[in-house]
């Protein structure tokens, strides 16, 4: 979960300043994932995989009433704070909303779920919280409450460590109560002073297409591990979210990026911020695959080091890595429209992902367990990034798909993949995926005072 509320927050954070923010951004996305990353240390040596998977598979089911039922929040709430427009109605529906939810929940589902169902309303103050952050630009408390969000269960788990998966369930619905509670200290709903009215059904209609593609970046993060946990035993689901964890660590620069071109994208004209846009997944999409080398070249002793218990799953990283490498150039695609609010060109390329990840799970997954879950993944991140490809004529970028096969190699042959890299950056260079002036510019930026 800690995962999502990382990734979720950094996906819609709009910089004031520039590369500078961009860069400080990815140095604090770095500690959140470190802190993120020590959770799975914690729980894959402490708690069995039976205990993490069955936990995870509940903190998944919690994640997708998060997005079903809180539609289109947090970003679709900022416009609403920055043109101090009375959202009461709002903000008291989805309170309506969030105990209905949690007392159905509490009624229907297993005991073990119960603390996270208890404290649901708190995802949606958390949410408003963030909302009120992002409208006021208060990027650095932003992050110190994404950092909270991992620190704090990071802290439980291994105070839990001996409570099974009563303790990481208990763990993350405390994180999820303290963190919102928190924040209030400087992102208060309750002391907004708004003007106007806006109905909360009108807003849901504003609010659809946001919640659309959140609903298709959901499926993307928590629909696999929620269907594998219907067919498979738990400890396949502990599997898939280590693998899945671990990979995501390649979504660190994309992101950061993004934050940097959502408000470049909003700011220029239509040609200088395609130019812009296309040096961001130049940079995104050649420093991605570089570190895929590198990463999946040393897999095998990072299991072995730190993950024993998961010593099997590097073919199952490494797939997935394959998919994040082709969402490292999408999702720049997806920043862009939405930095030009052009949400509706993001429709059919996430909404098509979201189909492709379900079918292909159902027909998967029974058969081919956690294999078929990376591979439907992948396919349908690679279903996202044609379609964007398609939509906005960029057909270069299909030459990407030849150099997915310098991220499996190393798979077999080790520690010796490393010898790749240099392969790899020469070939960027010959097919115009990275230029000379983009590895000064990032250069220029990092030194820049």
């Amino acid at each position: 979960m800690f995962e999502n509320v990382i990734y979720s927050v950094d996906m819609y954070i709009i910089m004031g300043d520039g590369k500078k923010e961009t860069i400080q951004n990815f140095f604090l996305s770095i500690i959140s994932k470190i802190c993120a990353y020590l959770i799975i240390l914690i729980l894959g040596n402490y708690y069995t995989q039976n205990d993490y998977g069955q936990a995870f598979y509940g903190l998944a089911i919690i994640g997708i009433l998060n997005t079903i039922f809180f539609m289109g929040l947090p970003q679709a709430l900022v416009p609403y704070i920055v043109k101090q427009k009375n959202a009461n109605a709002i903000l008291w529906g989805y309170f309506a909303v969030s105990l209905v939810v949690m007392i159905l929940g509490i009624v229907i589902s297993p005991g073990w779920l119960y603390p996270l169902l208890i404290v649901f309303p708190f995802n949606l103050l958390h949410k408003i919280e963030l909302a009120i952050l992002q409208a006021r630009h208060k990027h650095n408390l932003l992050q110190v409450s994404n950092l909270n969000a991992v620190m704090i269960p990071l802290i439980l788990v291994f105070i839990l460590r001996n409570s099974g998966v009563d303790g990481i369930v208990m763990a993350y619905a405390a994180g999820t109560m303290i963190t919102a509670i928190l924040t209030l200290f400087f992102a208060n709903p309750f002391v907004l002073r708004l003007q106007g009215k806006i109905k909360f059904k009108a807003f849901l209609g504003q609010a659809f297409p946001v919640w659309l593609i959140g609903l298709s970046f959901m499926v993307l993060g928590w629909i696999d591990s929620s269907i594998l946990g219907i067919f498979n035993p738990y400890s396949d689901v502990a599997i898939y979210n280590i693998s899945s964890s671990i990979s995501s660590v390649i979504h660190i620069l994309p992101i950061s990026i993004s934050l940097f071109l959502l408000t470049r994208s909003a700011q220029l004209s239509n040609k200088m911020g395609t130019a812009v846009l296309h040096r961001s997944i130049r940079i995104s999409f050649s420093s991605s695959l570089i570190i895929s080398i590198i990463l999946v070249s040393l897999m095998d002793h990072i299991l072995a080091l730190f993950l024993p218990k998961y010593v099997s799953a590097t073919l199952y990283i490494t797939v997935l890595i394959v998919g994040i490498v082709f969402h490292s150039v999408y999702y720049l695609f997806y920043t862009n429209a939405i930095g030009k609010q052009n949400v509706s060109q993001c429709v059919k390329p996430m909404l098509s992902a979201m189909i492709v990840n379900i079918v292909l799970d159902i027909i998967f997954i029974p058969t081919l367990g956690v294999l078929g879950v990376v591979i439907a993944t992948v396919l349908a991140h690679f279903t996202a990034f044609s379609l964007f490809i398609i939509q906005s004529k960029s057909y270069k970028y299909m030459l990407i798909v030849i150099l997915m096969g310098l991220i499996v190699l190393p798979a077999f042959i080790g520690i010796y993949g490393l010898l790749l890299v240099i392969p790899g950056l020469y070939l960027c260079l010959v097919m115009d995926l990275i230029r000379i002036d983009d590895i000064n510019s990032v250069k220029n930026s990092i030194l820049s005072k």
